[in-house]
């Protein structure tokens, strides 16, 4: 994993209900086919780590990782779309692998659209390499869109 930008104004908390509405909203602007408020509701009940992203305290994108022994999964990750193409996405997944490294995590796993080349690049420059696809997986408006599955390792920090 390279270098996070370093920005004092960045900050990461944790996710609560009430930021539900404003995590929605980004959402719904950021993807044509948007988790519903329920889908974040339940990450939050479920104990998944759901994260905040804020630029002087206004949330600006969020990440939600599920853990399984040494396995890390982003479930989620979003940069609200006027912050994209600012160098934030590197900063994010800095701060998800260093919260899997840290929970013990050895393999962070994601799936990506491969029609959303922007962040395809960013996970490839980031040292996630594709190692299946998964048949079907996205909503489209034709259907049903494969997708990526990538993986990056996480060394140990013991």
């Amino acid at each position: 994993m390279n270098a996070a930008v370093i920005d004092s104004s960045l900050s990461y908390r944790d996710m609560l209900e009430e930021d539900v509405l404003e995590v929605f909203r980004i959402e719904s602007l950021a993807y044509d086919f948007p988790w519903t408020k329920e889908v974040f509701l339940d990450c939050l009940s479920a104990g998944y780590t759901c994260k905040l992203f804020c630029i002087q305290n206004v949330i600006e994108g969020y990440i939600i990782l599920s853990f399984s022994q040494t396995d890390c999964h982003i479930l989620n990750f979003c940069i609200a779309p006027h912050q994209q193409g600012c160098g934030y996405g590197k900063d994010m997944l800095q701060f998800a692998y260093d919260v899997a490294q840290q929970q013990g995590a050895r393999i962070m796993y994601l799936e990506v659209r491969p029609t959303n080349a922007a962040a395809l690049t960013l996970y490839e420059t980031q040292g996630f390499k594709r190692i299946a696809i998964r048949k079907n997986y996205y909503p489209d408006d034709e259907g049903r869109e494969d997708a990526f599955v990538l993986a990056c390792e996480i060394p140990s920090t013991a």
